[in-house]
C-alpha cells in the first residue's frame, strides 16, 4: 500500500513586489527539482508522493494583518487536508523559522504524523534544532534521497530508524546521529524528476540536475562541505535525456544546468557539448561557473552547443579579501573571461558579496569599482548579497565572536508583534539562525545594510550609476548617498508600520531626481541619461510582455486612408545631448565627453534582453511624431506641405504624398511604424 508523503516548498520571497510600491509582497513560486527528484524515488518505492507549494498557497491565500501563527495554522491545516503519513520539509536558513513554526502546528494537529527536515541548513544545525524545538522528528544529513527512501520503508515496516543511515534522531538520552551516509556513487541511479507534480509552461526556465559538488574551499561556503568537496556530474546521455523529455514534453526551451560549477571538470563539459550537438536538442542553457575553470575556447565550445548564460561568483574586487576568503581569483583574467563570453553571446551573471570580517571601506570601493566593471562589460545582472555567516562554515568557525543581529532582511509580510517574536527567537538561537546575522566590519556596519536591496535598481540604472562613478571618482558615491536617504526615509514615512524600508524602484526615482538637482552643474546631462534609462527598461518590459514582432511582411505602397501608428515597441526622444555615444564611451571605460545632439532618437526594443538607438534625421523623427498622434496619411500630407509651403518651398501635393509614403515604407521595414489599413 505504500505510504503518504508530502513534500513542502519552502517560502521564498519575491524581491521585485518587496521594491515595489502599491504592491503587497509576495511570494514567489518556483519548480523544486530537488523536491521532484525525492518524489520519484518514493513513487518507485511503492509510496504515493505528494506536493505543497507553500508559496503558491500563500500567495492565493493572503489575509492582511493576522497573527504569524494564524498563517502557520492555515498552512499547515491545508498540508494535512491530503493526510500524509510523513511530511518532509527542504530546509534553507532564510525560511527555516517558518518551516520550525508550521511544522509545530503540523505535530499539534496530528501527533502520529512524521515531521522530517532535510536540506542544507538542518544539516549545518541538526544538533541545535533538535535541543531547542519539538520538531522536526528526524533530520536528515547532507544527501538525502537514498536516506529518505529508506526511512519511510522502515517508517512503514514499523522498523528501527536508527539502522538508518545518514540521519539525526531523537532519543531518550537527547538528539542522536546514525551514521554517516556514503556519497552517492553514481548519479545516473536517482530517477527522472517527477515534472508531472508541477505546472510546466514552454516559457519557464526549468532546472535540471548535472551534478554536485565543488572542489574549491570558499570559507564562506556551505555547499562545498554539504557535497563533501567532490566533483560528481551526470553523464552526458542522462542530462540531454532530461531535457529532451521536457522539451517533448512540455516545450521547454531555456534550461538551467544545476551544479555548483560545473565547468571544474573541463573534459566532461566538452563530452555534454558534444552530445548536446549530437542530438539537436536546439535549448538554450546555462551553468554555474568559476573565472578560472575556463578558457576562451570552452566558451566557444559551449556557446556552440546552445549555452546563453553563465554564473560567475567573484565576490570582492579586494585582492586581500580574495585571499581572505580563499576565493584567489585574478580580477583581470576574470573580467577577460567575461568579455569574451559576451562576445560570444552568452549572458553574464555576476555576484557580489560585501560585509566580509574585519571589511574596510577601501576594500568595500574595491568591490564597487568591480562591480561597475561588470556593468561595463555589459553584464545581464550585478547581484550583490550581505555575506551570511552560515552555520557549517569555515568563515564563521572562525569568526563566531564577530556576528551580531540586525534584524536586516526581507521576510514574509507580518506585525510588530511577529517582527519582535521573530527577532527574539532568532537572538535567543544564535546557532541556528546565524544565517540573518552580519560580521562586524571595520566601521562600515551601517553601510553594508541594505546592500542585498540595492543591487535590483543599481541594474536599473547601471549608465546613470557608472556616469556618477567617472564624473565623481567616488564608487561608493551613489551607495552612500542612498542608505544615507533610505535612513531619513524610513524616520519619517516608513512602507510598513512593522518593517522599515529597503527602499523601492519608485522612491528610488524620487532620491535620483534629488540627486539630480545636487550634481547637474558637474553632470549636466544626467537627466536626459536617468530619462533614457527608465526608457530603456520601459521598451524591454513592452518587448517582453508582447513576444511579438512588429514587421509587417505585407508592405504596400497604397497608404491611403491609412493609420500609421508607432509600434508598441518604440518611443521617440529629443534629446540635447548625444545619449547614445556617452553610454559607448561608458563602456569603452572612457569618461564621458557630452556632445550636443538637439535630435532625434528612436529607441525600438528587439526582445525582453536588448534594444537598437536609431538616430532620426528632421523629416522621419517628424512622421514618427504624426505617427504617435495616430493621424491619416492624408492629414500628414496637409501638414508637411503647409509647413513647406510657409517655408517658401512650392512642391506639388502628389509629390509630398509620394515622399511620405516612400518615408513610411522605410520606417515600416525598419519596424518603427505598423500600419492599419
Amino acid at each position: 500500500m505504500g505510504m503518504r508523503v508530502s513534500l513542502i516548498h519552502s517560502p521564498y520571497i519575491d524581491y521585485t513586489s518587496w521594491l515595489s510600491d502599491g504592491v503587497t509582497p509576495r511570494l514567489s513560486s518556483y519548480i523544486p527539482t530537488g523536491l521532484l527528484s525525492l518524489a520519484a524515488i518514493l513513487r518507485d518505492s511503492g509510496h504515493t508522493a505528494l506536493l505543497f507549494d507553500t508559496n503558491k498557497f500563500l500567495n492565493d491565500n493572503f489575509v492582511p494583518n493576522i497573527p504569524m501563527r494564524e498563517t502557520y495554522a492555515r498552512v499547515a491545516e491545508s498540508i494535512l487536508k491530503d493526510k500524509p503519513d510523513v511530511v518532509g520539509f527542504m530546509t534553507e536558513y532564510y525560511s527555516y523559522h517558518h518551516l520550525l513554526g508550521i511544522s509545530q502546528i503540523i505535530k499539534q494537529m496530528n501527533r502520529r504524523c512524521t515531521i522530517v527536515f532535510g536540506g542544507p541548513q538542518a544539516s549545518a544545525c541538526d544538533l541545535e534544532t533538535m535541543e531547542s524545538f519539538q520538531v522536526p522528528d528526524i533530520i536528515i544529513r547532507g544527501e538525502g534521497e537514498v536516506t529518505f527512501a529508506e526511512l519511510i520503508t522502515a517508517i512503514e515496516h514499523n522498523s528501527n530508524i536508527s539502522n538508518v543511515a545518514g540521519m539525526t534522531i531523537r532519543s531518550p538520552e537527547g538528539p542522536k546521529r546514525t551514521d554517516p551516509r556514503p556519497l552517492i556513487a553514481n548519479l545516473d541511479d536517482l530517477p527522472m524528476p517527477l515534472f508531472d507534480l508541477v505546472d510546466i509552461k514552454s516559457d519557464d526556465l526549468v532546472s535540471i540536475e548535472a551534478g554536485r559538488g565543488c572542489p574549491f574551499a570558499c570559507s564562506f561556503c556551505s555547499t562545498s562541505d554539504f557535497w563533501l568537496r567532490r566533483y560528481r556530474m551526470k553523464s552526458p546521455e542522462r542530462i540531454c535525456g532530461e531535457i529532451i523529455h521536457l522539451r517533448n514534453k512540455y516545450g521547454v526551451k531555456n534550461i538551467s544546468l544545476i551544479h555548483d560549477c560545473l565547468t571544474a571538470e573541463r573534459s566532461q563539459v566538452l563530452d555534454l557539448c558534444d552530445t548536446m550537438d549530437s542530438k539537436g536538442l536546439g535549448v538554450k542553457w546555462g551553468c554555474s561557473s568559476r573565472t578560472d575553470t575556463i578558457d576562451k575556447q570552452l566558451i566557444e565550445r559551449m556557446a556552440a552547443s546552445g549555452c546563453g548564460h553563465l554564473y560567475f561568483g567573484l565576490e570582492s574586487g579586494s585582492l586581500e579579501t580574495q585571499r581572505q576568503i580563499n576565493k584567489n581569483l585574478d580580477l583581470e583574467d576574470a573580467f577577460n573571461i567575461i568579455k569574451y563570453a559576451r562576445s560570444n553571446g552568452i549572458e553574464v551573471t555576476t555576484p557580489f558579496m560585501v560585509g566580509f570580517p574585519g571589511e574596510t571601506r577601501e576594500r568595500l570601493a574595491n568591490t564597487f569599482e568591480a562591480i561597475y566593471r561588470a556593468l561595463i562589460e555589459d553584464v545581464y545582472l550585478v547581484q550583490i548579497f550581505v555575506t551570511a555567516p552560515y552555520g557549517d562554515t569555515p568563515m564563521l568557525g572562525e569568526n563566531k565572536e564577530y556576528v551580531h543581529y540586525m534584524g536586516h532582511f526581507l521576510d514574509v509580510l507580518m506585525g510588530v508583534n511577529d517582527l519582535r517574536y521573530r527577532d527574539n527567537l532568532m537572538k535567543n538561537h544564535k546557532g541556528i539562525f546565524s544565517g540573518h546575522y552580519n560580521y562586524h566590519t571595520s566601521g562600515i556596519d551601517d553601510l553594508i545594510v541594505g546592500a542585498n536591496q540595492f543591487f535590483p535598481l543599481l541594474n536599473e540604472i547601471r549608465y546613470t550609476a557608472l556616469t556618477i562613478w567617472r564624473e565623481i571618482g567616488d564608487p561608493l558615491y551613489l551607495y552612500e548617498h542612498w542608505i544615507d536617504w533610505v535612513r531619513k526615509y524610513n524616520a519619517t514615512n516608513g512602507r510598513f508600520t512593522a518593517t522599515p524600508s529597503y527602499g523601492s524602484f519608485q522612491s528610488f526615482g524620487i532620491f535620483l531626481n534629488d540627486l539630480r538637482s545636487s550634481l547637474v552643474q558637474r553632470i549636466p546631462y544626467l537627466e536626459e541619461l536617468i530619462d533614457f534609462e527608465r526608457t530603456r527598461l520601459d521598451i524591454l518590459n513592452v518587448s517582453m510582455q508582447s513576444r511579438s514582432d512588429c514587421y509587417n511582411p505585407h508592405l504596400s505602397r497604397d497608404f491611403t486612408h491609412s493609420h500609421p501608428k508607432l509600434a508598441q515597441n518604440v518611443v521617440i526622444k529629443t534629446y540635447v545631448y548625444d545619449i547614445p555615444d556617452i553610454i559607448q564611451e561608458l563602456r569603452s571605460q572612457q569618461k564621458p565627453h557630452p556632445h550636443l545632439l538637439n535630435g532625434v532618437i528612436a529607441i525600438v526594443g528587439r526582445n525582453e534582453k536588448s534594444l537598437d538607438v536609431l538616430h532620426l534625421n528632421s523629416f522621419a523623427g517628424e512622421l514618427l511624431s504624426y505617427c504617435k498622434q495616430g493621424m491619416l496619411i492624408e492629414d500628414m500630407v496637409y501638414r508637411i506641405q503647409r509647413r513647406l509651403q510657409q517655408s517658401k518651398i512650392q512642391i506639388e501635393q502628389d509629390r509630398v504624398k509620394n515622399i511620405c509614403e516612400n518615408g513610411m515604407l522605410e520606417l515600416e521595414k525598419s519596424n518603427l511604424i505598423i500600419v492599419e489599413r
